[in-house]
């Protein structure tokens, strides 16, 4: 759940560089810009979406293995 929350943050940072702002997260600041400049806005966006979906799953019991894949099916494929 805590990656999750990192990961969540850390790409709505790189869409907030994408869109002129700055990042929240001064310790990444470097690591979202570089991966703001590296995706489209699409592809952020859709980062960003599939954390939040897989965040509101931790909400029951999930199995966490099955979660993990997930992530992973979603980041590579948008």
């Amino acid at each position: 759940v805590e990656v999750l929350t990192a990961l969540s943050v850390f790409f709505r940072d790189a869409l907030a560089i994408k869109n002129g702002s700055k990042s929240l997260l001064k310790d990444l600041e470097q690591e979202a810009e570089k991966v703001a400049f590296s995706f489209p806005v699409s592809t952020l966006l859709n980062y960003y979406e599939s954390t939040n979906e897989l965040l509101k799953l931790t909400q029951g019991n999930p199995n966490y293995n099955l979660l993990v894949a997930q992530l992973c099916v979603n980041l590579r494929n948008k």
